[in-house]
């Protein structure tokens, strides 16, 4: 930040954002207590499943879109958490399980991977973030590309679609 200022022709404030940083188009989402953003152009579509509609197919809980199967995973599937989170399911995880309850949200995922049927709690918008490497400032995290500080000043963290896809156990078509 630079700031120069002139008595009576007023103040200069000067920002300058390092290149390592993105503005990326983003689909908002909670998934128990965090917040995650997906780019929009990973996204296929979002769909409302009931919990009734949800099949096992080979083994792999599927989801039928506009007639094709796509595979459905749960970000717990994904990801260890630390222990301390583990003893908390999340809405669309407890509503798995069991099969009951109200429709789940499922944000399908494409990518050169194929395309994935994602549960998560909450759909919150989209928004334009801007997104930080997590590998440069921290340390890299298998299906996670970066993180952002949104408005509020809750961290959001960018999920890493071609990774998730490459992550995630599913059926290869023959």
């Amino acid at each position: 930040i630079e700031v120069s200022s002139e008595p009576g022709m007023g103040t200069v404030f000067q920002l300058r954002l390092p290149l390592t940083l993105a503005i990326i188009r983003s689909l908002l989402v909670r998934f128990r207590q965090g917040l995650f953003t997906i780019p929009i152009e990973d996204i296929r579509e979002v769909v409302a499943v009931p919990t009734g509609e949800i099949h096992d197919v080979h083994g792999y809980r599927s989801i039928e879109v506009r007639g094709e199967f796509v595979p459905l995973i749960g970000m717990d599937q994904l990801f260890q958490w630390s222990h301390s989170d583990t003893s908390q399911q999340s809405v669309n995880e407890a509503s798995l399980a069991l099969n009951t309850g109200p429709a789940i949200s499922v944000v399908i995922l494409r990518g050169p991977g194929g395309t994935l049927g994602l549960c998560v709690d909450e759909l919150l918008g989209g928004m334009d973030v801007v997104i930080k490497s997590l590998a440069e400032n921290f340390v890299s995290v298998d299906g996670v590309s970066g993180a952002s500080i949104l408005g509020d000043g809750t961290v959001s963290l960018m999920l890493d679609t071609t990774a998730i896809l490459e992550m995630a156990t599913l059926p290869k078509h023959a």
